[in-house]
């Protein structure tokens, strides 16, 4: 739809800067000249626009609002939450336990995650897993000693991370 628009301003564009190139006269004024180069500029940015732009964006629907992706968040379901209310204590401490080494495998596997470092040191402050965050920190510092700045950023909490 947005090509009728564009082609019908280049020509009513275009008429009007040839208009005084179609008046009786021995020489055409210096004004056409000028005129012809504009309208000349204009169909070439038109022309290259269509050969190497994104004529498909001019398509009915084809910029549309950004849609989340479809895969749940990472982290328990509101059914899992409701599950682990209903545990015992020893149950839901264990399965804590899991998860929190679950996480600490996965930085293993994957140290570069400074996010995953911070939460891994704040559940084990939280768990009083104190011998183990303490290595955890010895990791942390060694991993991360040429970027001093996203190591105070893991040590203080991440709080100011960017997501990875």
């Amino acid at each position: 739809m947005i090509w009728i628009f564009l082609i019908a301003a280049a020509l009513i564009t275009g008429l009007f800067l040839v208009t005084p190139f179609l008046t009786k006269g021995d020489t055409p004024p210096a004004r056409g000249k000028i005129s012809l180069a504009l309208l000349g500029f204009t169909l070439a940015g038109l022309a290259i626009y269509a050969v190497i732009g994104r004529p498909e964006l001019t398509a009915p629907n084809a910029l549309k609002a950004y849609e989340p992706p479809a895969s749940p968040a990472p982290g328990p379901s509101a059914a899992d939450i409701k599950a682990a209310q209903e545990m015992s204590p020893e149950d839901r401490a264990a399965m804590i336990n899991a998860m929190v080494e679950g996480l600490a495998q996965k930085l293993q596997d994957n140290p570069d995650n400074p996010q995953g470092w911070a939460r891994l040191l704040r559940a084990r402050t939280v768990l009083g897993q104190e011998a183990q965050r303490a290595k955890d920190i010895e990791t942390v510092k060694a991993l991360y000693a040429d970027r001093p700045d996203v190591m105070a950023q893991i040590l203080r909490g991440g709080s100011r991370l960017k997501s990875e």
